[in-house]
């Protein structure tokens, strides 16, 4: 089918079975929950933008070839007519929740991921075979009946690759190409979050941030995009790219030049785009090179080829564990906390200070009263924290905080003043002889409850 393009200008007067459509598949997915109108109304532009920010989209008040696509619509060149489509909208949109065939899998509205033990359970009865008969489920896991094979020609070669479940269930190739896929996945998250971030802002001085700002930033990016594959040098299809953005901001650091966010968005955003293509495109080479090593290796050196592949079961392994705890929120508030951290708050036409995190707090029972952000566009980075799902978590925040103690009858009676690893800096002139025990409060507490505006 040819798919239209969907623009908020023509259809928010006149009903559409496309529009229709479109939000039912929209719903399929979590992000409508009011029955379609066939017009391009608020409720369904809301839902279209939030769907396309999660997914890292760019195609503004419009459903265009790429929302479709994240949707599962595919645009095969045939056109057909409303009712075809309905039916074309039902068999490629997966519900949340969906299990796979061998009950592996899970749907999560974005990708699949790993199922539930009490959902695997739930799907298969115990002594069953998976489809290829190669696995078994013993009623909590899949074990190998026989070794999966590297490769169907290796004949008996194939016997040393390990036989336990999880990542080494996968191949080697699968492996490789998972871990691909998956940075390109954390690409689409981390651009998504810096989208949410720069709208936040509204600075565009340039004497924001101090010199470190953008290396701050580009180590943040390399570990939460790249993790273990960059640091062990196994990253070569992307390698060049990350040293390049490195040393942009070392040359930066060293001639004490500022980088404000909106340069460093700007420049981001460049580099995300090469970098997916790079991904994409180099992605099947990588593939290729991890199945002749492995074969070289089972032919020739069994212990090295088994050392191989629990390295590549970690990166794998490491690659899921970030695309799994990198959602909006956490990514926002990582951003937040380096902002904080690398800026420079004014306090008077003369005189500046770094920036920190102020918070409140009651002695009696370490009760949060209110927070404030020292840094540029500190009040609409707490605006957006503070009324996320859950809160802000102050104390886990990874920038200076200044906790200011009160009595019931909110007088200041002290400060412990901490580092971005929550460790106790305060300065002599603070130091009241009670600072201490209130620091080994805070830490034995756990420090303080998230805060909601």
């Amino acid at each position: 089918m040819t798919l239209p393009v969907l623009d908020k200008e023509s259809y928010q007067h006149s009903a559409s079975e496309w529009i229709t459509h479109a939000a039912r598949a929209l719903r399929e997915v979590g992000y409508l929950t009011a029955e379609p109108t066939g017009v391009y109304d608020e409720e369904f532009a809301a839902a279209v933008a939030a769907f396309q920010r999660d997914r890292g989209i760019s195609e503004d008040d419009q459903v265009g070839p790429l929302t479709w696509d994240a949707l599962g619509v595919r645009d095969s060149g045939e056109s057909y007519g409303a009712d075809e489509f309905a039916a074309d909208v039902s068999a490629d949109i997966v519900a949340v929740g969906t299990l796979s065939e061998d009950g592996q899998w899970q749907w999560d509205g974005m990708e699949w991921v790993a199922a539930p033990a009490t959902a695997t359970a739930m799907s298969t009865e115990a002594g069953q075979l998976s489809d290829d008969g190669q696995w078994r489920w013993d009623g909590t896991a899949w074990a190998a009946v026989t070794a999966a094979p590297v490769d169907a020609a290796l004949g008996d070669a194939k016997s040393v690759v390990p036989a336990t479940t999880g990542s080494s269930n996968f191949e080697d190739v699968e492996l490789a190409g998972a871990i691909i896929d998956n940075e390109i996945g954390l690409l689409f998250q981390w651009k998504a979050a810096l989208d949410a971030f720069d709208k936040v802002l509204t600075s565009e001085t340039t004497d924001t941030a101090k010199p470190d700002f953008a290396g701050a930033m580009t180590k943040l990016f390399t570990e939460k995009v790249f993790g273990e594959i960059f640091k062990k040098a196994k990253a070569d299809i992307v390698v060049d790219i990350v040293k390049g953005m490195v040393a942009e901001s070392e040359r930066a650091k060293a001639a004490q030049k500022s980088v404000a966010l909106r340069d460093f968005y700007t420049s981001h955003q460049d580099q995300i785009a090469d970098l997916h293509k790079d991904l994409t495109v180099r992605k099947a080479g990588f593939v290729a090179a991890v199945r002749i090593e492995a074969e070289r290796l089972i032919n020739n050196d069994p212990d090295a080829y088994g050392m191989f592949r629990m390295e590549l079961m970690e990166l794998h392994q490491d690659s899921l564990e970030r695309i799994q705890t990198a959602n909006q929120q956490s990514l926002f508030a990582e951003l937040s906390a380096e902002w904080t951290s690398q800026s420079k708050h004014r306090i008077s036409w003369d005189a500046e200070i770094d920036g920190e995190i102020r918070v409140r707090v009651r002695e009696a029972d370490l009760s949060v009263i209110d927070v404030e952000i020292k840094a540029p566009d500190g009040d609409k980075i707490l605006e957006k924290l503070s009324t996320q799902r859950g809160g802000m978590d102050v104390w886990n925040m990874k920038a200076p905080k200044l906790f200011t103690f009160m009595d019931a009858d909110e007088h200041n009676v002290g400060w412990v003043r901490v580092d971005a690893a929550n460790r106790l800096a305060n300065l002599p002139a603070e130091q009241d002889g009670k600072y201490k025990k209130r620091y080994e409060r805070l830490v034995a507490n756990g420090g303080v409850a998230p805060y909601r505006k």
